[in-house]
């Protein structure tokens, strides 16, 4: 997905082809609430989101296979099932953060109720704590704290951060809520 991304943001034109909005999709544009995600509104944005999702899904995926492909798969298409519900009519959405607040749930998640040391339990309750002050401060003010300013006319959209949270914690409790043994990672010498 991070490549895919890279690629969009490369090529001029592709985001304002791929962005999800509600008139195309009716019209059959049915791809646009996945292919949105892939999108972004600036090069900031996109280096955030795409720097997000390849660094926290590398270590997922290092650290918990199973738990990281079924967070991608569940989190990409519970936002994209999301959008319609919390986008304004006529708005344009682009953004993978719905996605990257995914993989640092269920990372932090992770971390937090497996084997960890004590300071690495810690420090994932701490990112936690941090990401829904976030998303929060992100409800309250209307304004997105890390993408930076967006364009005149684009708003930013927390619920999908929270959309992202939700499937993630699920996904997490769904596959073995971090207990050795129940699925999260698999046996020494199976190939993921």
């Amino acid at each position: 997905m991070t490549l895919a991304g890279a690629v969009v943001a490369a090529v001029p034109g592709a985001a304002t082809a791929l962005e999800y909005r509600w008139e195309p999709v009716a019209a059959g544009d049915l791809w646009r609430p996945f292919t949105g995600q892939l999108t972004h509104w600036s090069a900031r944005m996109a280096i955030l989101d795409l720097g997000a999702l390849l660094l926290l899904g590398a270590w997922l995926e290092m650290s918990a296979p199973r738990l990281a492909r079924w967070t991608m798969l569940a989190g990409s298409g519970a936002v994209a099932l999301a959008l319609p519900l919390v986008m304004a009519p006529g708005a344009a959405y682009r953004g993978a953060s719905g996605i990257a607040t995914a993989l640092m749930v269920a990372l932090a998640l992770h971390l937090a109720c497996g084997g960890s040391s004590p300071l690495a339990r810690a420090v994932a309750w701490a990112a936690l704590v941090l990401l829904a002050a976030k998303i929060a401060a992100e409800i309250l003010t209307g304004r997105a704290l890390a993408a930076g300013p967006l364009p005149a006319g684009v708003s930013v959209v927390p619920q999908v951060h929270l959309v992202g949270g939700a499937v993630a914690a699920a996904t997490f409790w769904l596959l073995g809520r971090g207990r050795p043994g129940k699925g999260l990672t698999a046996p020494p010498g199976t190939p993921p």
